[in-house]
């Protein structure tokens, strides 16, 4: 993706490397992935993307006990969406 410069081709990739680390259970790792992805999502405008990586972000700090940020970025992916959709990891 790089080659050919595809930065949502990049930003998929980092979504991805984001959620095997949370898996892992690695969350500080999986925290800087999703936030460079989301990064790379919203200078692009993809709304669906930027939605489901605050998802993910929001799963994350759910994980981690950190109700306040967990809810803050479920919160702000629902808001990206619309009131009719809410993503979930």
């Amino acid at each position: 993706y790089e080659r050919t410069k595809d930065s949502l081709g990049i930003a998929a990739v980092l979504n991805n490397i984001g959620n095997v680390y949370r898996y892992r259970g690695w969350y500080d790792m999986a925290l800087q992935y999703f936030l460079q992805s989301i990064k790379i999502e919203e200078a692009n405008g993809d709304t669906q993307r930027i939605s489901q990586g605050y998802s993910n972000l929001g799963t994350v700090y759910g994980e981690l006990m950190d109700s306040k940020n967990s809810l803050l970025c479920f919160y702000k992916s629902k808001a990206i969406l619309g009131n009719d959709t809410m993503c979930a990891s």
